[in-house]
C-alpha cells in the first residue's frame, strides 16, 4: 500500500472530504483542511515556534482541533 503525503492528496482530489464531523455532519474537504492548517501553522510560526518545538492542545473534539493537529504535523 502506497502512503502519500497529505499535500499530494490535496493536489489529486482537493474536493474530496478529508473528514465529516459526526456531530454536525459538516464536511471539510482536503483543500479546506490544508488551507486552515497552513493558516494555523503560520500563526504558530509567528508566535515563535519552530521545527522540533512541541504544542499541547486542551480542547473539545471539533473541526479546529483537527486543523491544529494538522498544522503541527511535520512536513
Amino acid at each position: 500500500m502506497e502512503i502519500k503525503h497529505p499535500r499530494e492528496l490535496v493536489r489529486e482530489k482537493p474536493d474530496k472530504p478529508a473528514y465529516i464531523m459526526a456531530s454536525s455532519g459538516e464536511v471539510v474537504t482536503r483543500l479546506q483542511l490544508d488551507q486552515r492548517a497552513n493558516q494555523c501553522a503560520r500563526m504558530l510560526k509567528d508566535l515563535g515556534l519552530k521545527a522540533g518545538d512541541h504544542i499541547s492542545i486542551f480542547m473539545e473534539n471539533n473541526r479546529q482541533f483537527l486543523e491544529i493537529c494538522a498544522a503541527g504535523a511535520p512536513g
